[in-house]
């Protein structure tokens, strides 16, 4: 019996239902009838301390199985509605001085728009 009340069947009933709705094809997967099934047998094993692995060997199904099926459902899984909207206008750069120093690292980093001084305690900061 589960915490319910109601009967949990046995590893040998569902292990029969597995192996009587074996896909022809890993791709097209149990149905839900037999997940269902699945599901009670390895929530009433593992609340008595069974783990994943016996529980797939005693049904005849992969741990990986046993793990997918019996996790919660995950929240981000769902579609969600969005709103498009066009990209705002960005914010005008200022044109650089033409007087103003400009530095360009040695990876690549441009820095523009700072007084010599302002570069000067840059560079002391990130050497």
């Amino acid at each position: 019996m589960s915490m319910s009340g109601t009967k949990v069947a046995t590893a040998e009933e569902v292990r029969a239902l597995v192996a009587s709705k074996r896909p022809s094809s890993w791709s097209l997967g149990y149905p839900e009838t037999v997940r269902e099934r699945v599901r009670a047998y390895a929530a009433a094993r593992r609340a008595g301390g069974a783990t994943a692995s016996l529980v797939a060997e005693e049904l005849g199904l992969s741990r990986h199985s046993i793990v997918t099926w019996t996790a919660p459902a995950r929240a981000s899984a769902r579609l969600r509605p969005v709103t498009v909207v066009p990209d705002a206008e960005p914010a005008p750069v200022p044109a650089p001085s033409p007087s103003a120093p400009v530095l360009i690292s040695p990876r690549g980093y441009r820095v523009e728009g700072l007084d010599a001084t302002g570069l000067a305690a840059l560079l002391a900061t990130v050497g």
